[in-house]
């Protein structure tokens, strides 16, 4: 089973955050295919979160991305999590 996870660090109001989408398949391949559109839903949901397009967003906006191969849940698999991580204060 393999996980896509793609992130992008941004900075709101002096913190730092990380925005993450990660999603499940089955096959290697699958998920190496999938990267790109990923990281294309991962913006559209940052930009939902921020309340901003993307071509107002203050920060860089190159999300990264990582394939990796995790132990196999079969109730994850096609599973979405997104979420916005608090990762430290004062930019």
């Amino acid at each position: 089973m393999w996980r896509v996870t793609t992130a992008i660090n941004y900075v709101n109001r002096k913190e730092y955050y990380s925005y993450v989408r990660q999603v499940w398949y089955l096959t290697e391949p699958q998920a190496r295919v999938m990267v790109d559109f990923v990281k294309i839903e991962l913006i559209k949901g940052l930009e939902k979160h921020l309340g901003y397009p993307q071509s107002e967003w203050w920060f860089t906006d190159t999300p990264s991305s990582a394939v990796e191969e995790v132990s196999f849940d079969p109730s994850l698999i096609g599973q979405v999590r997104e979420d916005s991580e608090y990762v430290g204060g004062s930019a």
